[in-house]
């Protein structure tokens, strides 16, 4: 199995490089849970990329 086989093995590994940055709001007007919304931390990902993505 591999990461991208498994959504919260990946959601688990995206937090944890600290390349999306949760926001204090949420995405409302469907009819079922309101959605985290998240930024995209450019910095961070360009990190996780010069470390490897593969280390995780």
């Amino acid at each position: 199995m591999t990461v991208a086989d498994n959504r919260g093995n990946f959601y688990r590994k995206i937090k944890n490089m600290r390349i999306l940055t949760k926001l204090n709001e949420l995405r409302k007007g469907g009819a079922h849970k309101p959605q985290e919304l998240y930024s995209f931390d450019k910095e961070n990902y360009e990190k996780a990329l010069q470390d490897g993505l593969d280390s995780w």
